[in-house]
């Protein structure tokens, strides 16, 4: 494989990653808003239980976004230095 195919493959791969870790990053949004949702209901209605296992689940979520977004610079920086 020539070094021009290789360097467009690797672009083209850069690319692909770049868009499956924003696509997940919106997915954890949209997540996390309807967990703030239930955690709201749970609790109005005074299940603390219910509103504990969603604050889980929320951290949970944060700590999968700031991987999503330390994901989604690294891949911006190395597209920067293939282009």
């Amino acid at each position: 494989m020539s070094f021009q195919k290789a360097q467009r493959f690797e672009e083209g791969k850069a690319e692909s990653d770049y868009q499956l870790v924003v696509n997940a990053i919106e997915t954890v949004k949209e997540r996390n808003v309807v967990l703030k949702s239930a955690y709201a209901d749970a609790m109005s209605a005074g299940d603390y239980a219910k509103a504990a296992e969603v604050q889980e689940a929320l951290a949970t979520s944060a700590n999968q976004l700031a991987e999503l977004k330390r994901g989604e610079k690294a891949i911006d920086r190395k597209s920067t230095r293939l282009n």
